[in-house]
């Protein structure tokens, strides 16, 4: 697998089954990758972001909402219910960095490769943070 000026050697996953059987994901336990500068980031789909597990990582819920209709404009007889966006939400749990537990409502922050997200509820009592993305309009 490339991802841009790395190319993915070996993936390491935790042994326990219980992810699995709940229908979740493996935790992964690390990678290993190989230098490629050959590989042009600006390509790649996929990227990699990571954060020192020597600090006390906040649990955080990012959410990206997409528009409703999947049409610009409607015609008189378009069927309205056909032009429905089936799915305008995008949960995404995450952790982030320790100095995200200092936020309070409505500080707004941009996390590395996602973009501008507003506070929505702090994290407080180890429930996480939940942050409600900015819309930028370079979708439109």
């Amino acid at each position: 697998m490339n991802w841009g000026n790395a190319i993915v050697r070996k993936i390491d996953h935790s042994l326990n089954p219980l992810p699995l059987i709940t229908g979740g994901k493996p935790k992964v336990t690390s990678i290993e990758f190989e230098l490629h500068l050959q590989g042009d980031f600006k390509k790649t789909s996929k990227k990699v972001t990571w954060l020192s597990t020597d600090q006390d990582l906040v649990p955080v819920t990012l959410y990206d909402f997409d528009y409703l209709l999947t049409k610009d404009k409607l015609e008189d007889d378009d069927d309205f219910d056909t032009f429905l966006n089936k799915n305008t939400i995008t949960e995404t749990n995450c952790v982030a960095d320790c100095n995200v537990a200092a936020l309070k409502e409505d500080d707004i922050i941009q996390f590395d490769r996602k973009g501008f997200f507003r506070c929505d509820r702090a994290f407080k009592n180890g429930q996480p943070a939940t942050f409600f993305q900015i819309p930028t309009g370079k979708n439109m």
